[in-house]
C-alpha cells in the first residue's frame, strides 16, 4: 500500500514503514467517517443513488441512451442485465487485485487508477451514462496539473559533460 503526501512517499508492507500504512488508513477512516453518519442515518437514499440507480433498479430510469456496453447488455433483457452486473464486478475486482498486487507510487498513479476504476464501473453499469465519464477524465488530469513539479537531476544524478571538442 502507497500513498504521497507533500511530494514524500509514505508506503507500508514488507520492508516499509508503518506509520504509512496508518496515513493511509487515516485518510480512507476520513472518507468513512464523512460518509458513515448519512449512511447510518438515512440508508434509503444512499442505496438509491449509490447501487439502485447505476444499475437500473431505481424508481426512475435513466432517460439518457448512452450506447455504453452495461446499458447495451442491458437492454438484452434480464440475462443481458445479470451478465452486465457479472462484467461490472469483474472490472471492480480486477481493479482490487491490481491495487493489492502492484499499489500505485505516487498521487498520479493512484488517481490513474481510481479513474480506471471510475470508467470501468461507468462503462459496464448497467444504466450508465456517457456523461459520468468526465469525472475519470478529470481525476487524470488534474492530478497532472496539481502535482509537485518534477525534481531537477542531482549533480551526482547527472550525465558525464562530454568534452570539448578539438577543432583542427
Amino acid at each position: 500500500m502507497a500513498c504521497r503526501s507533500g511530494g514524500v512517499r509514505v508506503a507500508g508492507g514488507r520492508g516499509r514503514s508503518a506509520g504509512g500504512v496508518a496515513w493511509c488508513r487515516g485518510r480512507g477512516g476520513g472518507a468513512g467517517a464523512l460518509v458513515l453518519p448519512w449512511a447510518l442515518i438515512a440508508p434509503g437514499p444512499m442505496a438509491r443513488q449509490v447501487f439502485a440507480f447505476p444499475l437500473g433498479l431505481g424508481a426512475w430510469r435513466t432517460p439518457a441512451a448512452s450506447p455504453l456496453p452495461g446499458r447495451l447488455l442491458a437492454q438484452l433483457g434480464p440475462a443481458g442485465w445479470w451478465l452486465a452486473l457479472t462484467v461490472l464486478l469483474l472490472g471492480g475486482l480486477a481493479v482490487a487485485v491490481s491495487l493489492v498486487r502492484r499499489p500505485p507510487a505516487n498521487a498520479v498513479a493512484a488517481a490513474d487508477r481510481l479513474a480506471i476504476g471510475l470508467a470501468l464501473a461507468f462503462l459496464l453499469a448497467p444504466a450508465g451514462r456517457f456523461g459520468y465519464l468526465a469525472l475519470p477524465v478529470f481525476l487524470a488530469v488534474f492530478t497532472r496539473l496539481t502535482g509537485p513539479p518534477a525534481t531537477p537531476l542531482a549533480v551526482d544524478d547527472a550525465p558525464p559533460a562530454a568534452a570539448p571538442r578539438q577543432l583542427p
